[in-house]
């Protein structure tokens, strides 16, 4: 009996091992040059500026795959915004940008229908998007942005996505501890 206890507890951690620890892989970006500012515009979904407020990050169930969403409170829109805030998301790459925090920056964001099979908006280090301190030459071509005009929060659309994420990548856990329990119980049976 304490043999089967030991083997199921071996086999337990190693289960757990590999649902935590999984190999990264790593890819070069490479831009080729960056656009102008009118052109960055033209193919924008949407041009705001903001600052971070939240940050979350999951990891998606069954694969290596990361991905980021980043809460922004809008400060100026010019272009496919009106909301106060606005969630970027994206599965994160070596294109992917390292937002801040508390940072403001100034957004060129496009739409990703990929992202967890729903169109949401993205950002990449291709692109114009920057901290606002080093925007100069975006700003002036931008002109004086809109206040947005309607007012949301989606704080809570962040911490739902990120509880049921979090189950997500449990549920394996909790199952393999249900057929160990079971297979103690049936033992003490015997």
């Amino acid at each position: 009996m304490i043999k089967k206890l030991y083997v199921f507890a071996v086999c337990l951690a190693v289960g757990f091992f590999l649902i935590t620890v999984g190999s990264s892989v790593s890819y070069a970006c490479k831009c080729d040059g960056q656009p102008s500012v009118g052109d960055e515009f033209e193919k924008s979904a949407a041009v705001f500026t903001g600052k971070v407020i939240d940050i979350k990050e999951e990891k998606e169930s069954g694969t290596d795959s990361r991905t980021k969403k980043v809460l922004f409170e809008v400060s100026g829109t010019w272009k496919g915004l009106t909301e106060s805030q606005v969630l970027l998301g994206y599965y994160q790459t070596s294109c992917s940008i390292d937002f801040k925090k508390g940072k403001e920056y100034l957004v060129y964001a496009k739409e990703n229908p990929d992202f967890k099979n729903k169109a949401v908006l993205t950002s990449e280090v291709c692109n114009r998007t920057v901290e606002v301190g080093k925007a100069g030459e975006d700003l002036a071509f931008l002109g004086q942005g809109d206040s947005p005009v309607k007012q949301v929060n989606l704080q809570e659309e962040m911490e739902r996505s990120a509880a049921s994420s979090s189950l997500l990548l449990w549920s394996p856990v909790l199952g393999v501890a249900a057929l160990v329990g079971l297979f103690i119980w049936k033992g003490a049976k015997n």
